[in-house]
């Protein structure tokens, strides 16, 4: 699998969030995968002492076939990159809905950084940008990675990141500030409400 982050994302972590390295920073990230974007936040811009981060991944629970053989083996990967930092990153393994609902109660309104990279597929997309909203606090920053992501038919059941993205964003006009315009691979806003 090749390393999109570090080659493209990287990027614009850096310039976005390497600044915030100095203060406590509470971090979601939803689709773990092989760990490569996880650790680059513990280790450039979950800095301060205080700074936590939480990521959810299904790994061998994910049901798409070309995946389901490399699960063990990305989690594998993830653990041992993520090893350093265990300090401040938890990982949690299972569905993103049953995880985020469960953070409900504990974590409203608490990070400050959310990247949802997790299941592209339209609902998917969509549980995790709602119930991820909640957990956002006012000001915090929200990405979406593969925002083009688009699928040929409405009742496909292929990735439809760009498809779910139309809705949550017109859903949740005037309640964030555009970052990064979305005509790119990614969609960055900042929460207002």
């Amino acid at each position: 699998m090749r390393d999109w982050f570090t080659n493209h994302t990287s990027k614009m972590f850096a310039a976005h969030f390497a600044p915030l390295a100095d203060r406590p920073i509470r971090y979601l990230e939803i689709g773990v995968c092989q760990g490569v974007s996880m650790a680059w936040m513990a280790e450039n811009v979950l800095k301060h002492p205080d700074s936590r981060a939480i990521g959810i991944d299904f790994w061998d629970m994910d049901p798409q076939p070309v995946r389901v053989g490399m699960a063990a083996i990305w989690e594998k990967m993830a653990r041992e990159r993520l090893a350093p930092f265990s300090e401040k990153v938890t990982l949690l393994k299972g569905r993103s809905p049953d995880i985020l609902v469960g953070l409900q109660s504990g974590y409203a309104e608490s990070f400050d950084i959310v990247y949802i990279d997790g299941d592209h597929h339209l609902f998917g997309v969509l549980l995790d940008s709602f119930l991820a909203w909640r957990l956002a606090k006012s000001g915090a920053v929200v990405v979406w990675d593969d925002a083009k992501m688009s699928a040929a038919r409405a009742n496909d059941h292929r990735p439809a990141v760009k498809e779910a993205l139309e809705v949550f964003l017109r859903e949740y006009a005037g309640r964030f500030k555009w970052i990064v315009n979305p005509g790119l691979d990614q969609v960055w806003v900042r929460k207002t409400t």
